[in-house]
């Protein structure tokens, strides 16, 4: 998706634009309607910078059918300098920090003397943010950015729902429901064991899918071969970024051979409303020949009679028994992907393999 942005400022730059461009509205025709968007503060220069509170900035959508605004779900995550969304944060708009936003909450195009009633959003730059898919033929919607220290969020839909764990202690075991799925969190490694996709009837949860996330590494120290898993894995600690559109989660992990302690992961996991974004790292050091490395999904029974699909293989039916298939996988720049469907629902995996030296 293609995004790009125009700048709108007060009644008398209006008068520059006055023969340039229309004053009608162009209508929507963007269909993303599972896809965030995600701009950096830098793209809003005049914003940017540390002087701008987040807590002023609102987006919104036009509907030129009823010639009204309606305030959509935002968020503003901010992020350091080392590129953490958990350091220390000022309240204010950098150019490190991360608008986010879903591309199906996009609007019409607003005519340029068309603003939401808010004077003190006049005061200020307004931006138009728009949004075009090259692959449908260059389909558009829109968004606008406004400043106001008087408008307010509340009503504003939240699509995401954090449910922290009922005994503290078990700080590891939460769960977050986006539109689509919930996903819960095993006590002892942080690392999820729990998948649900909800009926698209009624909202409800169905069955709980996952059986397993199965991890599998091999070492070779010297003469002797290490196997670590899922169950070597220990949370020393979670930390949670929560808002309507996005929940960032990022669990501190221990990897622990008998006594000792191997070395530690960090596994960083976004929530989206209808998907989930996974990445992490395990250091290895140079002396330590890695041999495999295998993160799968295990279904639960549940989920037998589902179909399995990737670009080499499919239908290939889900039935516990071992199956003879491609297994030819592809490394960056190249996208692999794979999807399970049935009469549950579908889940499909977009996998990037990045092999360094």
């Amino acid at each position: 998706m293609h995004v790009t942005i125009f700048r709108w400022i007060g009644a008398l730059a209006l008068c520059v634009f006055f023969l340039s461009r229309p004053g009608q509205a162009q209508i929507a025709d963007l269909q993303r309607p599972y896809e965030p968007v995600i701009i950096n503060g830098s793209a809003f220069p005049e914003l940017s910078g540390d002087h701008v509170p987040v807590n002023e900035l609102f987006l919104f959508a036009y509907d030129a059918a009823t010639q009204s605004w309606r305030q959509v779900p935002m968020q503003i995550d901010e992020v350091d300098s080392t590129g953490s969304f958990f350091g220390a944060s000022d309240g204010l708009l950098d150019d490190n920090d991360q608008i986010v936003f879903m591309a199906s909450d996009a609007g019409d195009r607003a005519p340029f003397n068309d603003w939401i009633d808010d004077a003190d959003a006049r005061l200020y730059t307004r931006f138009e943010i728009g949004l075009s898919d090259p692959l449908s033929g260059g389909a558009q919607a829109y968004l606008y950015l406004y400043r106001s220290a008087t408008l307010t969020r509340d009503g504003v839909t939240s699509y995401m729902q954090y449910i922290p764990p009922a005994d503290t202690t078990q700080f590891a075991a939460d769960t977050i429901k986006g539109l689509s799925y919930a996903e819960g969190h095993n006590v002892a490694t942080g690392l999820p064991d729990y998948l649900s996709i909800f009926d698209a009837t009624n909202g409800t949860i169905t069955h709980d899918l996952m059986d397993l996330l199965k991890v599998r590494i091999q070492t070779k120290f010297f003469l002797f071969t290490i196997d670590i898993t899922e169950s070597n894995f220990h949370a020393l600690n979670v930390k949670v970024k929560a808002g309507p559109v996005r929940i960032i989660r990022e669990v501190a992990d221990e990897v622990r051979l008998e006594t000792s302690v191997f070395d530690t992961a960090q596994v960083l996991i976004k929530f989206y409303p209808h998907s989930i974004i996974l990445s992490g790292n395990l250091r290895f050091t140079a002396g330590l020949g890695l041999q495999l490395v295998r993160v799968s999904l295990d279904l639960d029974t549940t989920a037998t009679g589902m179909a399995f699909y990737n670009p080499n293989n499919g239908p290939v039916t889900v039935d516990a028994q071992q199956d003879t298939i491609d297994k030819t996988i592809l490394v960056h720049p190249q996208l692999n992907w794979d999807m399970v469907t049935g009469d549950l629902g579908s889940i499909i995996k977009i996998i990037r393999i990045n092999l360094d030296s």
